[in-house]
């Protein structure tokens, strides 16, 4: 869990102000609802004057009112969502394409690792095939040499 040190105070204090808004706003709705349902059954059980029914058409508008800022901010809000999303989609892509390049480089550089492998294997196999083809070479060498020799000391 993180400590509350560790908390973005500007972040923080935006989403206070955002909740402490939308508080306001539900209080609002429920309050201007209550009122309409008040004023309806005051005239429920009488005539209805002129001065009553203005009265309930502003109470009918101040609720409607108060319900379409709470909508405009859901929109924003899903706006903001939708928005994010598309970032976080492109974002996944990105990386799975990322992925797929990273896997194809590891697999050229195993190939390339398994022929340097081989052509380092040949080369030593070379190597060592001359290296005996030198050694019994010299070794012939040596024995002509060592006829020479023979064949140039006199007998006594």
């Amino acid at each position: 869990m993180d400590s509350i040190g560790h908390i973005d105070s500007d972040a923080m204090k935006g989403f206070v102000k955002k909740l402490c808004l939308v508080s306001k706003r539900y209080s609002e709705k429920h309050n201007a609802a209550k009122n309409l349902d008040n004023h309806l059954n005051k005239i429920e059980n009488k005539k209805v004057s002129k001065k009553e029914i203005s009265e309930l058409q502003s109470k009918i508008n101040q609720v409607l009112h108060i319900e379409k800022k709470i909508l405009r901010t859901s929109k924003i809000e899903s706006s903001r969502e939708q928005e994010l999303l598309k970032k976080i989609n492109q974002l996944e892509t990105d990386l799975a394409d990322a992925k797929k390049e990273r896997d194809k480089v590891v697999i050229n550089n195993k190939i390339q690792i398994e022929e340097l492998s081989l052509s380092l294997l040949s080369i030593k196999t070379q190597l060592d095939a001359l290296s005996e083809e030198k050694r019994k070479k010299e070794e012939k060498f040596r024995n002509i040499e060592k006829k020479a020799r023979n064949l140039n000391v006199p007998s006594h």
